[in-house]
């Protein structure tokens, strides 16, 4: 009987030590399944940060291109502008230049219509003197 009763001992001890085992496998997978959950939290709440990082970089790297653009636009335009008065002012000259070069064409026409004039007064001058002085002549050898 001892035998017997210590076969059920025996055996009572081993379901405990299974029952046991068994729970101390389902606690440490239940602790397993937990720590599990939380890395996996930690690692989605670590990854939805690095998103939210490359997300803000890329929202800033967008607006300092879009700042770079307008920039760029605004010097393209101001860089027009300036050659536009560059070119007006070139414009400008140029008729001054051609204007200047046709009055002084003018003044030159003028001046050598005036000479031509002058000088047939002269010679018109000239011719009276000279008949003017031989009529003086021949009056001197009249009187003489």
């Amino acid at each position: 009987a001892d035998k017997r009763v210590r076969a059920e001992v025996d055996a009572a001890v081993d379901r405990v030590r299974m029952v046991e085992i068994s729970k101390m496998r389902m606690e440490e997978h239940q602790q397993y399944q937990a720590e599990l959950a939380a890395a996996k939290e930690e690692m989605e709440r670590l990854n939805f940060r690095r998103l939210e990082t490359m997300r803000e970089k890329e929202a800033q790297f967008n607006a300092k291109v879009a700042q770079r653009e307008r920039e760029m636009e605004l010097q393209g335009y101001a860089h027009r502008q300036r050659l536009l008065s560059e070119m007006e002012v070139m414009r400008q000259r140029d008729a001054a230049s051609r204007k200047a070069a046709e009055d002084a064409r003018e003044a030159a026409a003028r001046g050598e219509a005036r000479l031509k004039e002058l000088r047939g007064q002269l010679e018109e001058r000239l011719r009276e003197a000279d008949r003017l002085r031989k009529a003086h002549e021949v009056e001197r050898e009249r009187e003489r």
